[in-house]
């Protein structure tokens, strides 16, 4: 008996062993000789169902704002969201002491030598420096921690009022006589130059001589080492980025202004024609336009199905991103320029400024009116962005304006010495605005210290 009762044991904890039991391995063999596993998690049901396609017209999640220590381009992304998370106090600064040409409670601010002014374009943020372009043809590169110049490009070239884009490398901007430069970012080395074409369709622009040399107003974007960017011969761009050579172009009939949109494949734009483009990012053929009756210099935004952009007809219009099918337009307070200022994004609404100083809230989804509040006699041009619960947007009246996104409230300003035309730019916890005789001022909460 206890012979046969050890046998048991030994077969029942070889068994065992072996894993002779409900959670056994079975092994199957296909037609060509595979070995497949069930237990693997890898059944054949799950292995040949088809992968689900996902929609990239569908709605989807508002994306949650991220902070930023870097920031690489006009509005930050691609699609020109202008959203950002940050921790950033109230009041910011001080206002400017003409007496004693300083200000107190701000880190730095650089005014800059002779034949260094008039900056236009958002300047770019890449590894504690930044690069900003002036109207006097002169790239320049300062540290962001301590304000230090860190190089000049040597040879003036033609005036640059175009944002700056920039990455890990390379700094990539425009100039008025049509040419595209890419720099070295650690140094004032060019790498590249691209020139646009000289031919021009549409009627209106051949009678002015700086259309004729096509002319780059707009900032270029950096998507998957590509530039794109538009021009005044009415073409739209894409260059290879380690090279400057021309993988594809657009041609329109009108100037184009503004910097493109680039979300999901695909490229937006608005020109002086009066219509929205929609463009395939890697053939750059057409997909749709549409018009929007006027010229436009803003640039447009885009977020799932939706695509906003304004133009000099003081109106913002909704197109679909699918088809270019309009799903509302709003109309603004009329005035000769419209609207010049992209519009930011939050979870609910859209917020931009028109050039009678007026700062603008709507309904992204019904183009319905939440707020419309006044908050200078002076135009609004410069594009805002969302800090959490503020809107920070420049004005030409000289001021920064932080404003409550709830109800359009102005919550702190601070003055420079002259308009403010780019688009404030958020690192870390601090906030640099540019104004137009090319101060760079980075603003903190007052008592705080730098990092």
């Amino acid at each position: 008996m206890k012979r046969t009762f050890v046998l048991i044991m030994l077969v029942f904890f070889f068994c065992a062993g072996c894993g002779c039991n409900e959670t056994t391995r079975i092994v199957k063999v296909d037609d060509s000789g595979n070995n497949k596993s069930a237990a693997d998690g890898q059944n054949e049901t799950t292995k040949n169902t088809p992968p689900v396609k996902v929609d990239p017209f569908a709605e989807k999640p508002f994306p949650k704002a991220t902070s930023t220590k870097e920031w690489f381009m006009f509005k930050g992304t691609p699609d020109n969201l202008g959203l950002v998370d940050a921790d950033i106090k109230l009041p910011l600064g001080k206002k400017y002491d003409e007496k004693n040409k300083k200000a107190v409670e701000y880190r730095w601010v650089s005014f800059s030598a002779p034949n260094m002014n008039r900056l236009l374009g958002n300047p770019a943020v890449v590894r504690n420096r930044i690069y900003f372009g002036c109207e006097m043809g002169f790239i320049s590169c300062f540290d962001f921690i301590t304000g230090e110049p860190k190089w000049r490009n040597g040879d003036q070239i033609k005036p640059i009022i175009t944002p700056i884009a920039a990455n890990d490398y390379v700094v990539i901007f425009g100039t008025l006589d049509g040419e595209v430069y890419c720099y070295d970012g650690l140094s004032d080395s060019k790498l590249w130059m691209f020139k646009t074409g000289p031919n021009i369709s549409a009627p209106p622009n051949v009678t002015d001589e700086s259309v004729k040399n096509g002319r780059v107003h707009g900032g270029p974007k950096i998507v998957d080492d590509k530039v794109y960017f538009g021009a005044f011969d009415g073409k739209l761009y894409c260059l290879d980025i380690k090279d400057g050579k021309k993988v594809w172009e657009f041609a329109t009939k009108g100037k184009i202004y503004s910097s493109p949109a680039i979300s999901e494949g695909r490229v937006y734009f608005a020109n002086f024609e009066g219509k929205l483009f929609c463009i395939d990012q890697k053939t750059g053929k057409k997909i749709w336009d549409t018009d929007i009756g006027k010229p436009t210099i803003a640039s447009p935004v885009v977020f799932g199905p939706r695509v906003w952009v304004g133009g000099k007809n003081s109106k913002m219009f909704c197109f679909q991103t699918k088809d270019g099918k309009k799903l509302w337009e709003y109309q603004g307070p009329v005035s000769d320029y419209g609207i010049e200022s992209t519009p930011a994004l939050d979870e609910e609404n859209l917020y931009f400024g028109e050039t009678k100083g007026n700062l603008i809230c709507l309904n992204w989804k019904t183009g319905k009116e939440v707020y419309k509040v006044s908050i200078s006699d002076k135009p609004l041009n410069s594009s805002p962005v969302i800090v959490r619960n503020m809107v920070m947007v420049g004005c030409h009246d000289k001021n920064f304006y932080v404003i409550d996104k709830k109800n359009g409230k102005v919550l702190d300003t601070f003055e420079t010495r002259v308009s403010i035309l780019a688009s404030p730019i958020i690192i870390g916890n601090e906030v640099l605005v540019t104004s137009y005789d090319s101060s760079i001022y980075i603003l903190r909460a007052k008592g705080t210290n730098p990092p």
